[in-house]
């Protein structure tokens, strides 16, 4: 007669037994951030008040990502409208060349600088839409 016992039962329980060839296993499993009710319990019965500092760790933790995610949105937001003002101008100041050297009598040259602002609009466009297709895949 064989016996061999294993046991574990601090976060998840994992038990397993061997009698005469037979092998028992049990496991328990238990998702999210904080430990079960039972493992709280635990700690709190080897040192008093370890669940309510394993909670204020995990409140100080969220609030600290919270904090980091809100600054990225902001930075992201500022970057991406910086973009745009920079495209407007350098689109703008494109076409107005284009329309100034028009009138002073150099159609050629002011018809391929408006055209080259135009493209240029257009590009940024176009990327933008195929940009966002690739990211709805």
């Amino acid at each position: 007669m064989t016996q061999n016992t294993n046991q574990n039962n601090s976060n998840g329980v994992a038990l397993q037994r061997e009698t005469e060839g037979l092998v028992e296993f049990q496991a328990e499993m238990h998702p999210g951030p904080l430990p079960h009710l039972r493992v709280l319990a635990q700690y709190n019965e080897i040192i008093p008040g370890a669940a309510e500092r394993i909670f204020h760790k995990f409140e100080v933790q969220t609030e600290h990502r919270i904090k980091i995610e809100n600054r990225l949105v902001w930075v992201s937001s500022i970057k991406e409208l910086g973009g745009m003002i920079s495209a407007f101008l350098i689109v703008f100041t494109t076409i107005m060349g284009g329309i100034y050297c028009a009138l002073q009598d150099k159609p050629l040259l002011g018809g391929a600088l408006s055209f080259s602002g135009l493209a240029l609009l257009a590009g940024a466009f176009l990327y933008r839409n195929q940009k966002s297709q690739q990211d709805d895949k």
